[in-house]
């Protein structure tokens, strides 16, 4: 009877091991899943907190774009154009604009003078939006007419998300030793608990199966 329970404890451990390591490979899987959940959900909720409100005196005519208006991670760039008309009002040209971005991380608008420009006799405002290499996503470029009473007008920008990186792409020079995952340390935990719980058993049968073949015959 002792030697039974010593197998089944000897049987108990390594499978105890192996569970523990699973449960932890599991578990911080789930923890960085919402982790990067909950910061594109920050992310998003910062961009809609800073969306611009509108002034007091509405300028409907008052535009502003940036084309293209998607653009990659790693130096993207497209060209802003605020247009006033005008109508209705007296002439806007020579009139300021400033241009900012939201969230201010994402990148920056760049008019040769800064971040702002003058309305040019075209009744256009122009500048150039480029990005961070830092976030992707969503940003809105903002356009503010200090001489109207910091009114603001705004767009949106996509930053592209490059591809995720899969571990199929790496190439692996033949004859190079594997790197360690957590899969690969749980089947090896697993592979030396079965090792073990089969030696002990193949070495108690045969010590003791003589003795006990021996006790059969005596009987």
């Amino acid at each position: 009877m002792n030697l039974h329970r010593v197998a089944r404890a000897a049987l108990v451990g390594p499978i105890m091991i192996s569970g523990g390591m699973l449960v932890l490979t599991l578990g911080s899987a789930n923890v960085l899943a919402a982790s990067g959940s909950s910061a594109n959900a920050a992310t998003r909720s910062s961009a809609a907190s800073n969306l611009p409100q509108s002034s007091s005196r509405k300028h409907d005519h008052d535009t502003i774009e940036c084309s293209p208006g998607r653009v990659p991670l790693k130096h993207g760039q497209c060209a802003v154009t605020f247009a006033d008309p005008g109508a209705g009002d007296k002439n806007s040209v020579g009139q300021q604009v400033c241009f900012t971005v939201s969230p201010p991380t994402y990148g920056s608008v760049g008019t040769g003078a800064g971040n702002c420009a003058f309305v040019k006799r075209n009744l256009k405002a122009l500048g150039t939006f480029s990005t961070s290499g830092a976030h992707c996503g969503t940003a809105l470029i903002i356009a503010t007419e200090p001489a109207e009473n910091n009114q603001t007008h705004h767009t949106t920008i996509t930053i592209i998300c490059p591809p995720p990186v899969t571990t199929t792409s790496a190439v692996i020079p033949a004859g190079a030793p594997l790197p360690p995952t957590g899969g690969g340390w749980l089947l090896g935990a697993m592979g030396v608990g079965v090792a073990l719980v089969t030696a002990y058993a193949v070495r108690t049968r045969r010590w003791f199966a003589p003795r006990r073949l021996a006790a059969g015959q005596s009987a």
